[in-house]
C-alpha cells in the first residue's frame, strides 16, 4: 500500500517533503456508514506513521542508497521514539510530511520530522529507524508481491 501521493521537494541526504491526500474512499474507512459522524473518519495513527515512514524510505533511497534496488534490498521500519500526535486528520485533509535524515549508514538510517495539515502540526517524530534487508528474507504471504517505492 503506497501512502505517499507526491514528492514536493527533496534534498538528497538531508530532507524530503511529501504529500498524502486523505479520502473517504481510503480502505481504512471501508465500512464507515455514509452518514456517520465526522469523528468516525479520523485517519488511523498507524497509517499516519506508516505514511511518514514511506516518505523517509523515499528520502533514504534518493540519498544515494539507490543501490538498494540493485542489491534487491528493501527498507524496513525498525523503531520509532518520541512521537507526539497533536491532532487528527480527516477526509479532505492533505498530510504534508517533512522528513530529515539525522544519520545514515549503509544499511541503517535514523530520521526525524513533522507532519502537517495546512500549517497545523499534526505529528512530531523525534526519531525513526529503518534498516535495509534482503527482499528474499521477507516472508510474503501467498498471492502478494513485494512492492517497490
Amino acid at each position: 500500500m503506497v501512502l505517499v501521493d507526491r514528492v514536493v521537494a527533496v534534498e538528497p541526504g538531508k530532507r524530503i517533503e511529501t504529500l498524502k491526500a486523505i479520502s473517504a474512499t481510503d480502505p481504512c474507512f471501508e465500512g464507515v456508514p455514509a452518514n456517520a459522524p465526522r469523528d468516525w473518519y479520523g485517519y488511523p495513527v498507524s497509517l499516519l506513521i506508516e505514511s511518514f515512514g514511506q516518505s523517509a524510505a523515499l528520502l533514504w533511497i534518493l540519498s544515494g542508497t539507490g543501490s538498494l534496488e540493485e542489491l534487491d534490498l528493501l527498507p524496513v521500519f525498525a523503531a520509532a521514539s518520541n512521537c507526539e500526535i497533536e491532532g487528527r486528520a480527516i477526509p479532505g485533509d492533505v498530510l504534508r510530511h517533512v522528513v530529515r535524515i539525522d544519520r545514515s549508514y549503509d544499511d541503517f538510517a535514523f530520521v526525524s520530522g513533522e507532519t502537517f495539515v495546512d500549517e497545523r502540526r499534526l505529528m512530531t517524530v523525534g526519531s525513526m529507524a529503518a534498516a535495509s534487508v534482503p527482499a528474499e528474507s521477507l516472508e510474503i504471504p501467498t498471492g502478494h508481491q513485494a512492492g517497490r517505492l
